[in-house]
C-alpha cells in the first residue's frame, strides 16, 4: 500500500506561497524604474523591454493568487507557470539593449557609442526573475505534499440537521452555509390514529 506524502510545514506553505508573489510584485515595481540612462535622458524598465518585464510580473502576481483556491494538481501548474514566467523576465532582462532608433525618439543622437549600462533596477528585477523560477520550480515538486483543506460541504455535513419543525429563518440560515436542511431527516410516517380502525363483523348465527 503506498504511504500518503508528508504534509508540508505550514511555514514552509507560506514561503511557496508568498516568495514568488513578491518577487513578481518586485519585478513589476523594478520594471517602472530607470534601466538604462544617457545624459539627462532615461529609460524605464518598461520603456526599454516594450513591457514585457512589467507584463511578466503581473502574470505571476496573477498566478501565485491562484494558489489559494487550486488543488495539488493545479499548483503543480501554477509552480510551471512561475518557473516559465521567471525565465521569461531573466530573458526579457537580459534582452533588454535599446536600440538607436529608441533612443532618437528620445532626443538622443547614441551613434556608435556603447549600449549604456544596466542601473540597479533592472538588475534587481533580474534576480527577482531568477528566484521566481526556482520558487516555482518548488512549488511544482512540493504540490502534491499540500495538505487537502476539507470543502465547504464536508465541513457542514458535521453540523447538526435542520428539523423539519424549525423556524424558515433557520433553515435559509442553514442553506447559505451549504446545508442540506432536509438531509437526515426521518420519513414522515402515518399517523395511525387517523387511519379508522376496520371493523370486525359478529359472527354469522348459525340457523338450525
Amino acid at each position: 500500500m503506498r504511504t500518503p506524502p508528508t504534509p508540508l510545514p505550514s511555514g514552509l506553505r507560506a514561503a511557496l506561497t508568498l516568495l514568488p508573489a513578491l518577487c513578481a510584485a518586485v519585478v513589476i515595481a523594478a520594471s517602472r524604474q530607470t534601466w538604462r540612462r544617457v545624459g539627462s535622458v532615461s529609460l524605464t524598465g518598461t520603456e526599454a523591454s516594450g513591457a514585457l518585464v512589467d507584463g511578466l510580473g503581473l502574470v505571476g502576481l496573477a498566478a501565485t493568487a491562484l494558489l489559494l483556491v487550486m488543488g495539488p494538481v493545479g499548483r503543480r501548474l501554477v509552480g510551471l507557470v512561475l518557473v516559465a514566467v521567471g525565465l521569461g523576465t531573466v530573458l526579457a532582462v537580459l534582452d533588454s539593449t535599446v536600440s538607436a532608433a529608441t533612443w532618437a525618439a528620445h532626443g538622443v543622437a547614441i551613434g556608435s557609442r556603447p549600449e549604456p549600462p544596466l542601473h540597479a533596477a533592472g538588475r534587481v528585477a533580474l534576480v527577482a526573475g531568477a528566484v521566481m523560477a526556482l520558487g516555482g520550480a518548488a512549488l511544482a515538486v512540493a504540490a502534491r505534499r499540500w495538505p487537502v483543506s476539507p470543502s465547504r460541504f464536508a465541513r457542514n455535513r458535521r453540523t447538526s440537521p435542520v428539523g423539519p419543525d424549525a423556524d424558515p429563518r433557520d433553515v435559509w440560515a442553514a442553506m447559505d452555509r451549504g446545508e442540506d436542511p432536509t438531509r437526515d431527516q426521518p420519513p414522515e410516517l402515518p399517523d395511525p390514529r387517523s387511519e379508522a380502525a376496520p371493523q370486525s363483523r359478529p359472527p354469522s348465527e348459525s340457523h338450525s
